[in-house]
């Protein structure tokens, strides 16, 4: 039995007011698959990631995780399931590696609260695994 793709995008367009941001874009992401967003400034990737982070709504087409309709999950869940990581603005305070990985954890723990020993484990393997550790 195959499981379906860990991401499906299907034919989606996403509009900033009154422009179409993102036209038509489709993709399939299985699991341990890495893909690359590239494009000229402008031309919606940023847009598109955010569609995809359950952020902005597709005006037309469907996104899906693990084969269920984003439509149908809450936001937290959502939050469980995608991470998005947003270039920092001019100005926005400079993060470490780990207080980057631990905002993380907000959609497990419900509230910006003092991590758990579980919280902190989970931290340090999302960094040993990304291979983050050094920085």
């Amino acid at each position: 039995m195959s499981h379906p793709p860990l991401l499906q995008v299907e034919e989606v367009s996403v509009r900033r007011g009154a422009r179409d941001v993102v036209q038509q874009v489709s993709l399939s992401v299985s699991t341990g698959e890495r893909v690359a967003l590239v494009g000229p400034n402008a031309a919606g990737k940023s847009t598109l990631l955010a569609a995809i982070a359950g952020l902005l709504p597709a005006a037309r087409g469907e996104i899906r995780l693990d084969g269920r309709s984003l439509r149908t999950f809450a936001s937290r869940e959502v939050a469980r399931t995608v991470a998005l990581v947003v270039a920092l603005q001019e100005g926005a305070p400079r993060l470490s590696v780990r207080e980057s990985a631990e905002l993380g954890r907000y959609p497990h723990t419900g509230a910006f609260q003092d991590l758990t020993r579980e919280d902190h484990g989970a931290v340090s393997q999302a960094i040993r695994e990304t291979g983050l550790q050094d920085l």
